[in-house]
C-alpha cells in the first residue's frame, strides 16, 4: 500500500538506514513519526512563504507567495503530498494537525489572507474585493498547478524547468488580471 496507510515503522527504519528496534528509541509509534513529519514540514513550508516578505511591494509579495508555494511543492514533494494531498488521512489528535473545531484559518492560509489584505490596503485591489474569493482563487490555482506536476501527467510532457516557466507565466497572468496592471506598475 502506498501513501500514509502504507507507512510502517519497519519501512521508515529501512529508509533511514537503521534497524526497526532502533527507531523505537526515538518514536513510540508511527503516529509519533507522522506528527514529527508534520511539524518539520510546517517549518519548511513557513520558511518558503516568509521569503515573500522580502519583495518590495504588496503586489510582488502576493505573487511571490504563490510562486514560493509552487517551489515548496516541487522541491519537497513528500511534504507537499502529506500536507495537501493526504490531510484527510491525518488524525488531528495524533499527527499534530489542526482539529476540525478550530475556527481561525491555518497559519499558511492566514499568511495568504494577510498578503491579500495588504494589496487591498495599498489600493492594488478594488475596495470591494472579496478577500476570501481571491484567497481561494490563488490557493486553488497554485494547488492545481502543483498537483498537475506531482501526480505525473505533466512530468511526461515536459521537464520541471519547462513546467516552472509555464507556471510563472500562469501566475503572472493571474495576478496581473487581479490587479488590472502589470506586477511592475
Amino acid at each position: 500500500t502506498a501513501g500514509i496507510e502504507g507507512v510502517t515503522m519497519r519501512k521508515i527504519a529501512s529508509a533511514v538506514g537503521i534497524s526497526a528496534p532502533a527507531i523505537y528509541r526515538h518514536f513510540k509509534n508511527k503516529d509519533d513519526v507522522l506528527a514529527a513529519l508534520v511539524i518539520e514540514g510546517r517549518r519548511i513550508f513557513a520558511s518558503y512563504l516568509f521569503q515573500a516578505l522580502e519583495a518590495p511591494t504588496p503586489k510582488k509579495r502576493l505573487w511571490l507567495t504563490g510562486k514560493l508555494y509552487l517551489d515548496f511543492g516541487f522541491e519537497n514533494p513528500e511534504y507537499y503530498r502529506v500536507f495537501f494531498m493526504a490531510w484527510d488521512r491525518l488524525d488531528p489528535d495524533k499527527h499534530g494537525q489542526r482539529s476540525p473545531e478550530e475556527t481561525s484559518p491555518p497559519p499558511a492560509f492566514q499568511f495568504l489572507l494577510d498578503r491579500i489584505q495588504e494589496c487591498l490596503r495599498s489600493g492594488d485591489l478594488a475596495p470591494d474585493t472579496n478577500i476570501m474569493e481571491v484567497a481561494l482563487l490563488c490557493w486553488g490555482q497554485c494547488h492545481g498547478l502543483t498537483n498537475l506536476y506531482l501526480t505525473g501527467g505533466v512530468r511526461h510532457q515536459m521537464t520541471l524547468e519547462q513546467y516552472r516557466a509555464l507556471c510563472d507565466g500562469v501566475l503572472r497572468r493571474l495576478f496581473e488580471g487581479l490587479f488590472g496592471t502589470t506586477l511592475d506598475e
